[in-house]
Order: C-alpha cells, then structure tokens, then sequence
C-alpha cells in the first residue's frame, strides 16, 4: 500500500461538534469573483458538508461534498467528492472496515487513520477542536491533522495557531482565531482559516493555494 505524505497518525484532540450551520460567502480566485455556500447538517450519528462556489455568466466554478460520520477523533469522512469547471468529478472513498482510502482515478490506495480528514472536511474539524476549548492556547502552538484529496494526495497538515486576528467583513469587523499551514514544497498547499468564536467557530474566512495558482478565498458576507 502506497502513501504520500508519510503514513504516521498524528495525534487526535478533544472535538466538539458544531450544530447545523448555513453561511453564505463572497468567493474570490484571482480576479473571477462570485459567492459561495457551506452547508453544514450533522444529524444523528452522521453529517453531510457541501460547499458550493458560483460566478456569475460562468456557473458553478466548485462543488465539494463531504459525508460520514463522528468517531472518538471527531469527524469521520465516509466519501469526499469534488467538482470543478469543466472537469470530471473526482472522489475519495474512506472505506473504514477495510481500513483504506480508494480514489475514483489511478492514485494508490491510502491508509484510514484516525482523525483523517478530507480537504472539506478538515475546516470542521478544527472548528470542532476550537469548539471544545475551555480557552484558547497560546499563540504559535501546532495542530496536526491528516488531510486527505480527491485525486489521491494526502499529507499531514501542521497548522500554527496565530492569535486572534481581526477580519473585516461586508457585515463588519469579527475578532476571530487564525489558523496558518504553511507549504511544504513549491506545488504543495498554503492554508489559512479564521475561525469565528461567536459562530461556533465556523470560518468566517478561508484562503487556499495551491503552488503559484491564485489563491481560493472566501469571506463570510451574512
């Protein structure tokens, strides 16, 4: 069995999980913007996590899907799917009994750990760790979550904990928690999460690049 990113299990933390949420976004890739969605429903024992990004004349530019359920390291990705314009869905299936990861394309199979997350699924999975706090910790500390994509990458994201920080907003200014994974090679992914304490610490902002793409962002506008 093949896997990238190394095949060691990070630690899991102490989660909470956030109650069903719908947040509206302003989308913006470089200079295309549009809106953005994230529609988050957990119910019962499992959950179903969609974020979809529309522009205008264009249509939908992205739509990613993530299901499964909750298990002692918090969220638990059954099947991640992801759809871009004008490109072929891509999809990847945790199948936790056989303890392996299977992608729709060609890429190797990866090892189910816990607290694996798909690249959706990570941003509530730190909203449900920041959720959990009694306090935050001190700026600088590392969080480490496996993050698993589509088209079979998957890598250990160390995420450092910036402080708070404050975001402004077309609804005004949030004081919110900053979270930063720096790339670990020029194609690698830059990732940064404000997480707002007042909204269960749902993003209130996310930026994501991809080596010298343009960076993905969205800023919560309700």
């Amino acid at each position: 069995m093949a896997a990238t990113g190394g095949d060691a299990a990070p630690p899991t933390y102490r989660t909470r999980i956030p109650a069903a949420a719908r947040v509206d976004y302003r989308l913006s890739r470089g200079a295309i913007t549009g809106s953005g969605e994230i529609d988050w429903r957990p119910q019962g024992s499992g959950y179903v996590l969609r974020l979809e990004g529309r522009v205008p004349i264009i249509g939908t530019l992205i739509t990613q899907t993530s299901r499964g359920g909750f298990d002692a390291a918090g969220l638990a990705p059954e099947r991640y799917t992801d759809k871009r314009l004008r490109r072929a869905e891509q999809a990847a299936s945790f199948q936790r009994g056989a303890g392996v990861i299977s992608f729709s394309g060609q890429s190797p199979e990866q090892p189910v750990t816990p607290g694996v997350q798909d690249r959706l699924s990570v941003m509530l999975q730190l909203a449900a760790i920041a959720n959990a706090w009694s306090k935050p910790p001190p700026a600088g500390e590392h969080f480490l979550i496996r993050v698993v994509g589509a088209r079979g990458d998957a890598h250990v994201w160390s995420l450092r904990f910036e402080g708070l920080q404050s975001v402004d907003t077309p609804a005004g200014s949030v004081r919110a928690l900053r979270f930063l994974r720096e790339p670990e090679g020029p194609q690698d992914t830059r990732a940064e999460f404000w997480l707002d304490p007042a909204r269960q610490y749902l993003p209130v902002r996310a930026r994501l690049t991809d080596g010298s793409s343009d960076a993905f962002e969205l800023l919560r506008v309700n």
